[in-house]
């Protein structure tokens, strides 16, 4: 580039990028093709030299140290000119450059509450006197079951049938019904007589009921019931 000296009141006393000839102390020169970037930079003559004093690229700063651009607040600190988190043994950077909770750091005492330690657990499994591990007896509630399971009260218990049969003869049907006596079980006709019976080996009781039905041919069928057996 072409040499300019600048005329007064400039602020530089010359303008270009070959170095000036024959300078004076304190002459100003801005070198227009300086710096790394050759994007140019200020230099003063101190009589002997040109010092640069100037700077278009921050890159060339020099003597200062990252404090005096930002001052880390607290948390941070600077690491090899990079401003850095301050972690704890408990937070770590994770290969993808995030910020996560490191591996095996938090133990029981980073806990806000008391735990139970492996060994405890493993006792209180096997412990039946806890509340999550009882046995039947304990409860009750196998005996209980078991005694209901034969209890010939209990309201699910389903009728017996104790003795069933047909009678001989065809019948009419609607003609006739069964009737239970006490050793008996007789052929009734809706007149009040009876036409047909038959002996049974069984001893009716009072939880005992008689059934019967006729098909399509008459035939008439019966069935003897415990209801409570």
């Amino acid at each position: 580039m072409a040499g300019l000296s600048a005329s007064a009141g400039s602020g530089f006393d010359y303008i270009q990028s070959a170095e000036p000839a024959d300078p004076e102390n304190a002459d100003l020169w801005f070198d227009t093709d300086g710096g790394t970037d050759g994007n140019g930079e200020v230099k003063v003559y101190d009589g002997s030299q040109w010092d640069t004093t100037g700077y278009v690229s921050h890159d060339q700063l020099t003597n200062v140290s990252p404090g005096d651009h930002f001052s880390p607040g607290s948390g941070l600190s600077f690491s090899g000119g990079t401003l850095d988190l301050l972690l704890s043994d408990y937070l770590t950077i994770d290969g993808s450059g995030t910020l996560a909770v490191a591996s095996g750091s938090l133990g029981q005492d980073r806990l806000a509450f008391d735990t139970a330690t492996q060994s405890e657990l493993d006792s209180h499994e096997s412990d039946t006197t806890n509340p999550h591990n009882v046995d039947d007896s304990q409860t009750g509630a196998a005996s209980a079951l078991s005694n209901h399971a034969s209890d010939s009260t209990a309201h699910h218990s389903p009728p017996k049938k104790v003795a069933e049969g047909t009678f001989t003869e065809n019948r009419s049907p609607g003609d006739w019904v069964a009737m239970q006596h006490p050793d008996t079980l007789k052929l009734y006709k809706y007149d009040g007589t009876y036409l047909e019976y038959t002996t049974l080996s069984i001893t009716f009781s009072s939880s005992m009921i008689a059934t019967d039905w006729q098909d399509s041919d008459g035939n008439l069928s019966w069935a003897i019931w415990d209801m409570n057996p």
